[in-house]
């Protein structure tokens, strides 16, 4: 854009950190191109871009009408973070309606612009909208520099302190053009006094044009820049401008102006201006014609210079100036340009690409205290000559529009730089984990700083996977838990992990008395069971000892192993053996082991 005097004041009226961004460690995250269609002539251009506190790029400019026979649209849109169009507005009806600057309010994101509208007089016009989706309109103003006038452009605006400043030119109903500076009233954009002019010569026909604003926030003090006309003829190609600037306080007097040749007697253009707050000091930039006319032979140069704020003796005094170009005779100009956070230029501009000859995208740094050219960015070829006319910077992303001849036809080219924090070749703005250099364009299904690694190759990425080292589990660690498998080996319902006996189907929680494989039965109901029953057929209802082997009927239970009622050494009660069938086959081992012990003691009795 060609004016960001409030945000530069903003910036400028604060301690400049130390550090300071490098513009070759800034990459395009996303352009735009707009073909306006159905045009007469193809043509649609961005004179005009801002970033929003959202990190949104607004942008405004002309585009062909979609009725031919209406010319040019003033166009303005926005778009998203990511370069999707979030509205888009088209007005005029006339031939030649244009936005040539777009300025937001640096706290609420209100929207000013000024350009020309009308038909067939193309009027001064300056609006006021909100931040809205798309903006509504709160003021509109618009200009004629007397009734023969049929020329009238705003062609640079800024806000202060709750009203807005305004600027750009008339043909005054002649050939000879002058410079018009308004102050709006912040509530309905009315014209506080009549506008501030600069008419160098009468019925010259090179116009006098004011092309830039800036507003000292410290004083409201305000310095207007373009180009005054010197001489020249209609259609000629050697007509004379200079670059010429004029100071103002806040009361509207003149401070100093200044006038800078090229020395070639060719077109000279200041294209913006900006203020240095804290110092008052003011920072023009243009171009200066080095060829030998203005058309097939122009040799264009970038022209920066510093001017001290205060003047001195109503002059302004350079304290340094500054020229670029990328090869000997290459035609380049410079158009905007903004403050960085550490208070050096970013301006924008063409450079020739040397491989195709057109001219491409620039932003060369230059420092704010001696004028040298530190860093760049130097954007891609298309398939034709590419002019940046606007450039912002806000939160550390820079914003550049202008056009590009597409082949087709010129269309308003966008683009929005940003670094790259992780170092993965895309810049941040785009990049969907801009701290994450394994992602860019897309999170994935687990998210930045997340890979969406699956370790056990069983289709289900770690992030979502229950158990991401086991190939058996994925929605859940199931009762087994990851790394365990839920097998049930005896088919009793519990799976193996839980299974006290995991293959005895007939025992799960707890192996019981008799342990895995031997049933906790009593197959002779004497009470005793069967694993440690020294006689499994005890007949129904005979008392038994704890080896579950009758005992003597006069016995009382005592808890003790009963005497037997005779001296048989086989250990049988009446002679009768041990009472168990003899279908029982051998003796319990465990009988065997206690009979000596019974032997002893009936020996001590």
């Amino acid at each position: 854009m060609r004016s960001r005097a409030l945000v530069v004041i903003l910036a400028l009226s604060v301690p400049q950190a130390a550090w300071a961004i490098d513009l070759t460690q800034y990459l395009e995250a996303w352009s735009v191109t707009t073909d306006g269609g159905g045009g007469s002539d193809d043509v649609d251009v961005a004179w005009g871009v801002a970033v929003t506190l959202t990190d949104r790029v607004v942008v405004a400019g002309t585009v062909d009408a979609l009725d031919p026979d209406d010319g040019h649209d003033a166009f303005s849109a926005e778009y998203e973070t990511d370069g999707s169009l979030r509205w888009e507005l088209r007005e005029g009806g006339g031939a030649t309606d244009s936005w040539f600057d777009i300025s937001l309010d640096p706290l609420t994101d209100d929207v000013l612009l000024c350009g020309t509208i009308g038909d067939p007089t193309m009027k001064y016009r300056v609006d006021v909208r909100d931040a809205g989706n798309p903006p509504l309109a709160l003021w509109d103003y618009v200009y004629q520099d007397g009734s023969q006038s049929e020329i009238q452009e705003c062609r640079s605006a800024s806000f202060y302190q709750g009203n807005v400043y305004s600027s750009g030119w008339a043909d005054s109903g002649t050939e000879n053009g002058r410079w018009l500076t308004f102050r709006h009233d912040g509530g309905d954009g009315a014209a506080l006094a009549p506008p501030i002019t600069m008419d160098y010569l009468a019925f010259d026909p090179v116009p006098d044009r004011a092309n830039a604003l800036a507003v000292n926030g410290l004083d409201g003090s305000f310095v207007v820049a373009g180009e005054r006309g010197e001489a020249g003829a209609d259609g000629s190609e050697l007509n004379d401008t200079n670059v010429h600037i004029r100071a103002y306080d806040a009361t509207q007097t003149e401070i100093w102006s200044q006038t800078i040749d090229g020395g070639s007697g060719l077109l000279d253009v200041a294209e913006e201006v900006l203020i240095e707050t804290a110092t008052g000091d003011v920072y023009v930039i243009g171009w200066l014609n080095q060829g030998t006319n203005n058309t097939t032979d122009r040799n264009r140069d970038w022209y920066v210079v510093k001017l001290l704020g205060a003047g001195n003796g109503g002059i302004g005094s350079v304290i340094w100036s500054a020229t670029y170009e990328s090869a000997l005779g290459a035609d380049e100009i410079a158009t905007s340009a903004v403050f960085d956070d550490a208070g050096d230029l970013l301006v924008a501009g063409t450079t020739v690409d040397a491989a195709t000859g057109f001219t491409v995208f620039t932003v060369h740094r230059f420092a704010a205290y001696n004028g040298d050219l530190l860093d760049s960015w130097i954007g891609p070829t298309g398939a034709g000559d590419m002019v940046p006319n606007a450039i912002d910077f806000r939160g550390g992303l820079v914003a550049v529009a202008g056009s590009e001849d597409t082949g087709s036809g010129i269309d308003q080219r966008v683009t929005l730089l940003d670094v790259d924090g992780d170092d993965d070749g895309v810049a941040d703005a785009a990049d969907a984990c801009p701290d994450d250099s394994d992602k860019s364009l897309d999170p994935g299904v687990c998210g930045c700083g997340v890979l969406d690694n699956d370790t056990d190759g069983d289709t289900v990425l770690n992030c979502i996977d229950e158990c991401p080292s086991d190939p058996n589990k994925a929605e859940s660690p199931g009762v087994c838990g990851c790394d365990e498998p839920e097998d049930d080996s005896d088919s009793d319902g519990t799976p193996d992990c839980n299974d006290d006996c995991p293959t005895d189907p007939n025992k799960s929680d707890g192996v019981g008395e008799c342990g895995c494989g031997s049933p906790d039965t009593d197959s002779d109901g004497d009470g005793v069971l069967g694993c440690n029953d020294a006689c499994a057929n005890t007949p129904p209802n005979t008392r038994v000892d704890d080896l579950g082997c009758p005992r003597d009927s006069n016995t009382t239970d005592t808890g003790t192993e009963p005497e037997p009622t005779t001296d048989d050494t086989t250990g049988d009660k009446d002679g009768g053996g041990c009472g168990c069938s003899t279908t029982d086959g051998a003796v319990p081992a465990v009988a065997l082991l206690l009979a000596p012990l019974w032997w002893r003691r009936r020996r001590r009795d």
